[in-house]
C-alpha cells in the first residue's frame, strides 16, 4: 500500500499551520524582551516558562489524546495555540511572560505529540517514509511566519494585534483541516502507549540512547531561533525585519533538506546521513558565532539549517519503528526532546550575560559534535 495523497497532505498542512503561528511568534522575540526592558539573563528566566508549560504538557497530552482522540487533539491543539499566544501581547513583566511562554509551551508539547503520533501512523499503514517531508512542511510554515512577524515588526505593528491574528490562523486551519486528517480508530491504545513511556521506571537503553542523539542538533535550532534575532539586532545592528533573516534562512535550508529528505535517507541511510548533519550543524554555528556581516551570518545559518534539518524526524521514524508500542516511544522521544529544544535558549540567557552570545553560540556548537559519539554506539545497535 503506498501512501495516498488524501492521507498525507492533512498532516503535513498542520505541521505547517503550528509552524506558521510559532515564527510569528518567534520573529517578535526581541520585542517582547524590548517591551519588558530584560537583560538577557532576565530573558532566560522568562524563557523557563516554555520547557516548564512543556513537562506539564507531556504529561497530560497522552490523557487528552484519550479522551478525544488522535485526531481531534491534533487540530483543536493549533487553535489553541494560536489563542494562548494572545497572552505573550499583553505580559510585559517577568512573572507575567513567564506564565504566558509556560502556556505556550503546555500547547506546543500537545501539537509535537500528537502531530508525530499522527506522522508516524500514515508511515506504519503505507510503509512510506512520510516523518521527514512532514517536518519539511513546518519549516515552510516557520518560514511564512518569520518573515510575516518581521514585517509586522518593522512596522512597529503591536504584539497584541499580531497574536490576534495567530488566533485566527490557528482557527481557520483546525475548521480546515477537522474532516480531512486520517482518522486513528485505536486512539485509546496509542494514548495508553504514550502514557506508560511517561511512567516507565527505566525506558530501555537502546530507547534512551536514540532520545539523546538528536539533542546535540536540537540544542542548536532551539538557540537560533529564540536568539539568532537578538544576536542580529544586538551584536550586529540589523534592523527589525533583517533580524528575523538568521532563523528565516536556517528554516528555509531544512525546508528543502527536509521536503527531499526521505528520499536522501534512502540513497545514502540514515546513519551516514545523519553524521554529516551533526557537522553541518556545529560548523554553521562556529560560522555564525564569529560572522563579522551579516551576510557571513546567513551562510552560516544556511549550513546549520542544512545539519539540523533531518536528525529528530530519522530519530522519530526509528522511535516509531522500534517496537509494537510506537506511540510510547515517540512520547518518550519527544518528551526528552522537545524539553531540551525549549530549555537550552534559557541556558543561552544565562551564559550569555557572562560571556557574550557569540562565545556562548561557539560552546553549544562544540558540544554538540558530541553527539557522533552517540552515533557510533546507536549505529552498532541498529542501522536504519
Amino acid at each position: 500500500m503506498t501512501a495516498t495523497r488524501p492521507a498525507f497532505t492533512p498532516v503535513l498542512m498542520l505541521f505547517a499551520a503550528e509552524a506558521v503561528i510559532t515564527g510569528l511568534i518567534y520573529a517578535r522575540l526581541p520585542d517582547i524582551k524590548a517591551s519588558g526592558d530584560l537583560s538577557n539573563a532576565a530573558f532566560g528566566i522568562v524563557l523557563v516558562g516554555i520547557p516548564i508549560g512543556n513537562i506539564l504538557g507531556f504529561i497530560l497530552a497522552p490523557h487528552a489524546i484519550g479522551r478525544f482522540g488522535l485526531t481531534r487533539v491534533s487540530y483543536l491543539a493549533v487553535s489553541v495555540l494560536g489563542i494562548v499566544s494572545l497572552g505573550l501581547g499583553f505580559a510585559n513583566t517577568v512573572p507575567t511572560l513567564m506564565v504566558a511562554f509556560a502556556l505556550l509551551g503546555f500547547c506546543l508539547s500537545h501539537t509535537e505529540v500528537s502531530q508525530n503520533s499522527m506522522a508516524g501512523h500514515v508511515e506504519r499503514t503505507t510503509g512510506r517514509r512520510v516523518m521527514s517531508r512532514c517536518h519539511g512542511g513546518w519549516s515552510v510554515g516557520s518560514i511564512i511566519g518569520l518573515l510575516a512577524g518581521g514585517a509586522l515588526s518593522q512596522a512597529a505593528v503591536p504584539v497584541a494585534l499580531q497574536s490576534a491574528g495567530a488566533a485566527v490562523v490557528g482557527a481557520t486551519a483546525a475548521f480546515l483541516l477537522a474532516r480531512s486528517l486520517p482518522h486513528v480508530s485505536r486512539h485509546k491504545l496509542e494514548a495508553k502507549g504514550a502514557r506508560l513511556a511517561l511512567r516507565d521506571r527505566i525506558p530501555p537503553v537502546a530507547l534512551l540512547l536514540l532520545c539523546l542523539l538528536p539533542l546535540g542538533t536540537l540544542a542548536l535550532e532551539g538557540i537560533v531561533r529564540d536568539w539568532g534575532a537578538i544576536f542580529l539586532r544586538d551584536d550586529l545592528g540589523a534592523a527589525p525585519f533583517a533580524s528575523t533573516l538568521l532563523f528565516v534562512t536556517v528554516s528555509t535550508s531544512m525546508a528543502v533538506v527536509r521536503l527531499s529528505g526521505d528520499a536522501i535517507l534512502e540513497w545514502l541511510g540514515e546513519r551516514t546521513v545523519v553524521g554529516g548533519s551533526i557537522i553541518c550543524a556545529s560548523v554553521g554555528l562556529l560560522i555564525v558565532s564569529v560572522a563579522p556581516s551579516l551576510f557571513v551570518a546567513l551562510v552560516g545559518a544556511a549550513i546549520t539549517g542544512v545539519g539540523v534539518a533531518v536528525v529528530y524526524p530519522v530519530a522519530l521514524s526509528i522511535a516509531a519503528r522500534r517496537s509494537d508500542r510506537p506511540e510510547r516511544d515517540v512520547a518518550t522521544m519527544s518528551f526528552i526532546c522537545f524539553v531540551t529544544l525549549m530549555a537550552s535558549p534559557t541556558a543561552v540567557g544565562f551564559l550569555s550575560q557572562a560571556m557574550g552570545l557569540r562565545i556562548t553560540f561557539a560552546v553549544f556548537a562544540t558540544l554538540s559534535l558530541f553527539a557522533l559519539l552517540l552515533l557510533q554506539v546507536t549505529g552498532k545497535r541498529k542501522e536504519g
